[in-house]
């Protein structure tokens, strides 16, 4: 019995130093060349993107950090550090029951004049130390001990050393079992319940993912990431035709016309918000004039609403005029840096003082529809104009605004390969079952290929909660993964190239610029981020429309291509099959949301 009381000592001590690098879940991925991963040690930082996906859950990590966060029972870490050292000595000592079996066994196989009882010590040394340790630890009248009074007492001869060894590392299992079944009844007792959730946060979204017997969503869309797609989207291809605008403006108007026409991207996106913004403000003062004049002396409160707001108006105006002015005139600025964060600050000021003005008029629409409520029908009639003109251009406004951002986002997100996510804000929603810690499933899994629409750089989401009836759910534990396409692949990326033109050309430019696509093998790493988030290198076929004589004929250009950096930069040699000339290039991969951005954009009409 003495060597139970052991048994909670020696266990505080092994297990409180392994348990603060344990981790509740384990993750086992499948992926489509029968490959399997285990995220052994927290390893593993990414997923392949169509893989399959298991989850197993540590229940003896679980209930030490359960009952610590929780803290139901002040002797929950005792007893949690009791049945950690039971099944360490019990492993240990299992595991050497079968060096002593076959020790002994080649033992008595031998000739009495021939034993030497040195050659035991050493298995005997190997299973005696889990054993004393074991019997120290029962203490007299404690369960364990009865335990093994029972077991040994009716213990039969042909057991043998090795049955008796066993008897009592059976019991410290069945000791430690018996500890787990009472932590569980007192958390059931207290109301504890445990969830288990995930999701797949992609860049347009964050949806949860079923887990099986865990939950009851749906399945998600089922969608597999080609691995050897050489087609391009239809994205692609739109991208392609803005791409041969940008090339044949270099080709026309030389290197320096080119770059010009890209640096005045930015300024002119804002002079075409500006002449938006300009049209609805003399819109609504206009409705404004219209109002004034129908407004008698007696209404005189509303007349001085109306030329404060005619005011802010004017002033706004002005503000939007001084704007326009210093884009036309050009840059004053010869810093890049300083050029960027002006046109920043400058979109800033835009919008907050476009947001200051539309929540002015708004308010006062509302202010007059009840003033005038009763008024005569023409004063009813302008404010009713007022009204309508005010929404409609606060939705233009608003939309304008929205949608500019959006494009700089997808642009941003395309550029980076990462949206940012709240992950503090994901809830495990009603559909998530709440389990006991005994009732709880030991594993699960889910396939990538039925969470929707995927693709490099989307992320996977786990998370193992738990709660009581008094106290809000914790996070036990939080994992994150990046999903990219690790398997050797093919990718298709469009892009321009700088062809290095022969000295032969009659053509003024050194380089040629032209719309390609290159067909790129590739393949990503588990373990670095870094590689797959930025280096990403990959080798392949570019194609490209060359037109070496400028007699707008496209000539076909093929070639061997490398790329890094995501393959926003690549390089490479090829061949004008057209013209029977070699050349060298290389190339920049255009992001598919730079083309909405500088190519298609509408404007509103205001009425």
């Amino acid at each position: 019995m003495r060597y139970f009381f052991l048994v909670m000592l020696g266990v505080s001590l092994l297990v409180f130093s392994q348990a603060s690098g344990q981790s509740i879940l384990k993750f086992t991925e499948y992926d489509d060349d029968d490959r399997v991963v285990a995220d052994s040690l927290r390893q593993i930082a990414a997923f392949d993107i169509n893989s399959r996906v298991e989850i197993t859950i540590d229940k003896d990590a679980l209930r030490k950090v359960l009952f610590a966060q929780l803290d139901v029972t002040p002797l929950s870490a005792e007893i949690i550090n009791r049945i950690s050292v039971l099944q360490n000595i019990a492993v240990d000592g299992l595991a050497a029951l079968a060096p002593l079996q076959d020790s002994l066994l080649s033992w008595s196989r031998t000739p009495d004049s021939l034993r030497d009882s040195k050659t035991l010590q050493p298995v005997f040394r190997r299973i005696g130390d889990p054993a004393l340790r074991l019997i120290n630890l029962a203490t007299p009248g404690s369960r364990l001990r009865e335990t093994f009074n029972s077991q040994l007492a009716n213990i039969p001869r042909e057991a043998g050393t090795a049955g008796t060894y066993r008897i009592l590392f059976d019991g410290a299992l069945q000791e430690a079992m018996a500890l787990k079944a009472a932590l569980d009844s007192i958390a059931r007792n207290h109301g504890v319940f445990v969830q288990l959730g995930a999701w797949v946060d992609t860049r347009k979204t964050t949806a949860p993912i079923h887990l099986p017997g865990f939950d009851e969503y749906p399945e998600g869309e089922a969608f597999v990431v080609e691995r050897w797609n050489i087609n391009l989207s239809q994205e692609q291809k739109e991208t392609l035709r803005s791409i041969e605008h940008l090339a044949n403006n270099f080709n026309g108007n030389s290197f320096k016309g080119a770059l010009r026409n890209i640096q005045l991207t930015t300024p002119e996106m804002i002079r075409e918000i500006i002449d938006t913004f300009n049209q609805c403000a003399d819109s609504i003062r206009g409705r404004l004039d219209n109002l004034d004049n129908e407004l008698t002396q007696q209404q005189a409160i509303a007349k001085g609403d109306v030329k404060d707001l005619k005011s802010q108006i004017t002033g706004y105006v002005d503000f939007l005029k001084g704007l326009k002015n210093k884009y036309q005139t050009g840059s004053l600025t010869t810093s890049s840096t300083a050029f960027l964060i002006q046109t920043n600050d400058d979109l800033s000021q835009i919008k907050n003082r476009t947001e200051e003005l539309i929540e002015r008029a708004k308010n006062l629409r509302t202010d007059f529809a009840s003033r005038f409520e009763t008024g005569s029908s023409a004063i009813r009639l302008a404010v009713n104009d007022l009204g309508n003109t005010i929404v409609h251009c606060s939705e233009l406004l608003e939309t304008g605004i929205k949608d500019l951002i959006n494009k700089a986002k997808a642009l941003f997100t395309e550029l980076t390969g990462f949206k940012k996510l709240n992950e503090a804000a994901l809830e495990l929603s009603e559909e998530v079952f709440k389990f006991d810690i005994d009732g709880l499933p030991d594993k699960t899994e889910f396939t990538l290929t039925k969470t929707g629409r995927r693709q490099s750089g989307d992320k996977i989401l786990v998370r193992i909660a738990a709660g009581d009836s008094t106290r809000q759910r914790q996070v036990l534990e939080h994992r994150r993964f990046r999903l990219f396409q690790l398997l050797p692949h093919i990718k298709t990326v469009v892009g321009l190239i700088f062809a290095d033109l022969p000295e032969s050309e009659t053509v003024d430019s050194k380089f040629q610029l032209s719309a390609s696509y290159s067909i790129l093998l590739k393949k990503g790493s588990r373990k670095s981020m870094g590689y797959n988030r930025t280096f990403n290198p990959g080798i392949g076929l570019n194609v490209a429309a060359l037109d070496f004589d400028h007699d707008d004929v496209p000539e076909i250009g093929l070639g061997l291509v490398g790329s890094v950096f995501r393959d926003y930069l690549q390089g490479g040699f090829g061949y004008n099959v057209y013209r029977d000339k070699a050349y060298w290039f290389f190339g920049l991969r255009i992001p598919l949301s730079l083309s909405a951005i500088t190519f298609n954009r509408e404007a509103g009409s205001v009425p």
